[in-house]
């Protein structure tokens, strides 16, 4: 048993892993340009 095989959940399988990792890495790319995006608007709202 190597250690890929002790951390994967019951159930899923490698491609699953990376799949579900692609996805939380866009969502995080996401989370973070919205982020910017609301600090921009933010900003020119207060410099009116």
């Amino acid at each position: 048993m190597n250690a890929y095989e002790t951390a994967k959940p019951d159930g899923y399988s490698l491609a699953d892993m990376q799949q579900k990792s692609l996805l939380d890495n866009r969502k995080d790319k996401y989370r973070t340009q919205a982020t910017a995006l609301k600090l921009a608007l933010t900003n020119a709202i207060d410099a009116g």
